[in-house]
Order: structure tokens, then C-alpha cells, then sequence
């Protein structure tokens, strides 16, 4: 019998610092632009894998297979560079923050999820990957002001680069008030070291 499902993705969380230094950009803006569904500093995150509504046993199936093909994978460096808006021409979706750094290992490090979550029975993910870092969501048929981003702009990072040194498997439970997030599981990326400590 199978039981309730559950909405999940994998992702990278960004440092304590490059989250500060976001918000502190986001504040003003927060404030002015209340209507737009703006993501709250501790959601703020780097999806690898969408998985949407699966089954529990799924889910299970899931921490395993990527234990399987993320652990042998050393951690590398990443920056939150740059703002920008999601697509480009047409409806306007999303308002971003781009990111940087050791983009090869960024792109192995999806790879190998993309495996785990095939092997575990959910689809590859076809759409190219788009690293960045959602700041938030304009809802249905809105638009945004005139200049709005060319005010947004802020071509510099925000704080230094940090260490992508985990991988996390996420629950997102959607609500009146936007997605509340729990940690289904964590798994480091320590170059197949068996006697690095793990995250509880």
C-alpha cells in the first residue's frame, strides 16, 4: 500500500555570510515591493533536483542512491555574483542572484545527481541547468515596475565565496504563508573519505 507522497529537491545552502550579505541587499527592497513573493533568508538555496510530489519509498530510495554516486565527490568553491530576472523576454518569473566559481565541479556534482535520482526511479531532468539563486517569485500576471531592474542591478558578490561541501535532501510542505522546508537528509561531499564526520 502506498502511503502519502512527499515534495522534495536536493540542493546547496550558501554560507552564513553570502545569506547576510543577500539580505541586507533584499532588505529595502522587501519593504518597498511587498507584493512580490520574495524567498526568506533561511530558504534561500541552489537547487540540483526538482523532484516534486514521490512517494515515500521513493524519497527512501532516493538518500541511498545518492549516497552511491554524490560521497566520492570533493567540495569545491561557489559566489553569489550578479542579479537578474527570469526569462529574459516574455512573462518575467523569477528574480535571481547568478552564481560563480568552480563551475565544472558544480556541473559533475549535478550530473551525479541527476544519476542518483534516475537510479532511485524518478525522470532525468531534460531542461538545461541554470544555476542561481531564487530571490523571489512574481505571482500570476504581474509585471514589474518600469526601471525596476535596472535599480536591481548589483553586478558585485555578495560576500566572499564559500565552501559547496554538502548536498541536501529537502521536504517542502506548501502552505498559505509559502513552502515550509525540512531536512530529509544530508550527504558530504568529502572525496569518498569513509572516516569524515557526518552531519546529523
Amino acid at each position: 500500500m502506498t502511503g502519502p507522497s512527499v515534495r522534495c529537491f536536493v540542493c546547496l545552502v550558501p554560507s552564513e555570510e553570502v545569506q547576510e550579505s543577500l539580505e541586507a541587499f533584499l532588505a529595502p527592497w522587501r519593504r518597498q515591493h511587498r507584493d512580490l513573493k520574495w524567498v526568506r533568508r533561511e530558504q534561500l538555496h541552489l537547487t540540483l533536483k526538482f523532484c516534486g510530489e514521490q512517494p515515500q519509498e521513493t524519497v527512501d530510495a532516493l538518500g541511498e542512491t545518492l549516497e552511491g554516486t554524490v560521497r566520492a565527490l570533493s567540495s569545491f568553491s561557489l559566489a553569489a555574483v550578479g542579479t537578474g530576472c527570469f526569462p529574459r523576454t516574455g512573462t518575467q518569473r523569477v528574480l535571481w542572484c547568478g552564481l560563480d566559481g568552480d563551475r565544472d565541479a558544480l556541473l559533475r556534482l549535478v550530473e551525479r545527481v541527476e544519476e542518483g535520482a534516475v537510479a532511485a526511479g524518478l525522470e532525468r531532468e531534460r531542461r538545461p541547468f541554470s544555476p542561481h539563486l531564487t530571490l523571489a517569485r512574481l505571482r500570476p500576471g504581474q509585471t514589474l515596475p518600469r526601471g525596476f531592474l535596472d535599480d536591481f542591478r548589483h553586478p558585485e558578490p555578495f560576500g566572499t565565496p564559500w565552501t559547496a561541501g554538502e548536498i541536501l535532501l529537502m521536504r517542502s510542505d506548501l502552505g498559505p504563508q509559502g513552502p515550509r522546508y525540512s531536512l530529509l537528509g544530508q550527504i558530504p561531499l568529502d572525496g569518498g573519505d569513509q572516516h569524515a564526520p557526518r552531519g546529523g
